[in-house]
């Protein structure tokens, strides 16, 4: 009830009817999202999923945050090549 009287307020702040003419623009702030890769390839792609799906909601060019981490995958494959999936666990 409180957001309609809002867009009301707005309508006849802008001298505009309060109608189905008068369309309320939505402001979303996106979260923060933080990638955690082991591979150049999967952050490139998740990286540009994010920046593209972002664009078709929030407009042009915009997207939101992101941080990327990662930590070499030479690190990741010395333990695989050993057979260690108990790092994995912890």
């Amino acid at each position: 009830m409180g957001q309609m009287r809002r867009l009301r307020a707005s309508a006849e702040a802008c001298n505009k009817p309060a109608s189905t003419t008068f369309i309320a623009r939505v402001v979303m702030t996106p979260r923060h999202i933080g990638i955690v890769a082991c591979s150049a390839e999967g952050a490139a792609l998740c990286y540009r999923t994010i920046c593209v799906e972002g664009a078709t909601i929030l407009g042009p060019h915009a997207h939101p945050e992101v941080t990327v981490h990662t930590p070499s995958l030479a690190d990741y494959m010395a333990y695989i090549y050993r057979g260690d999936w108990t790092v994995w666990a912890s």
